[in-house]
This record gives C-alpha cells, sequence and structure tokens, in this order.
C-alpha cells in the first residue's frame, strides 16, 4: 500500500498519491493504471483514492527498501492474509465504491457508487 508525505512539488494530495505510487511501484497514471474516483475517501488523516489495472502480470519491485511480498490478490482471498490497517480499510472503501470498465469500448473506468 503505497503512501508518504506530501512534497513541495506537488501541488496537490492527489499529485502526492500520484508520485508515491509511481516511486514505490513504478505504476504509471493513465498507462498502468486508471482512477475510479475523482475525490478522496478520508478516514482520519488520511486520503484514499481507488485505482483499478487490467493485468495479472507480476508487479515488480521498484523498491525493496520500502516494500517486500508485492502482488495482486483476490478480495475474497485477503482474510486468510496478514492484512494492515490501510487494507483493512480498502476493503471497507471498495465496497462503497466500484469501477465500472467496458472493454468493448476500451472506455476508461467511471465510480460507480453501490
Amino acid at each position: 500500500w503505497t503512501k508518504g508525505h506530501r512534497e513541495d512539488v506537488d501541488a496537490t494530495w492527489l499529485d502526492t498519491a500520484i508520485r508515491e505510487v509511481k516511486e514505490e511501484s513504478g505504476f504509471e497514471l493513465g498507462k498502468d493504471y486508471w482512477l475510479c474516483t475523482s475525490a478522496p475517501v478520508q478516514w482520519g488523516k488520511r486520503l484514499y483514492w481507488q485505482g483499478i489495472t487490467f493485468t495479472d502480470k507480476p508487479v515488480p519491485v521498484h523498491n525493496e527498501n520500502e516494500h517486500t511480498n508485492i502482488g495482486w490478490f483476490l478480495k475474497e482471498n485477503l482474510e486468510s492474509l496478514k492484512l494492515g490497517r490501510d487494507v483493512e480499510e480498502w476493503r471497507f472503501f471498495s465496497n462503497t465504491a466500484t469501477c465500472d470498465f467496458d472493454s468493448k469500448e476500451n472506455q476508461i473506468p467511471q465510480v460507480a457508487d453501490g
């Protein structure tokens, strides 16, 4: 779960999130993933945006000093894993908003309230 602090180069908190994802995973917005939400959900001091990717390729460990055991996991298999607070909160968040993607139309995902 990427996270970090706002830096001088970040005009917004969203810029911070996009930069941190790229720094820690190597994923680029609009190339490797898309945002499902234009506004974040906030729990306490933390802001969360939900994104989506369309691959089952292994996730490269881009920054081994910060992360280990990176991978894709099915939501229904999360209960068998030791989850941090961030992932537990994401499980709640992911039940409140989902991405709709029409692969036939190749559209960028949109938010669907559920």
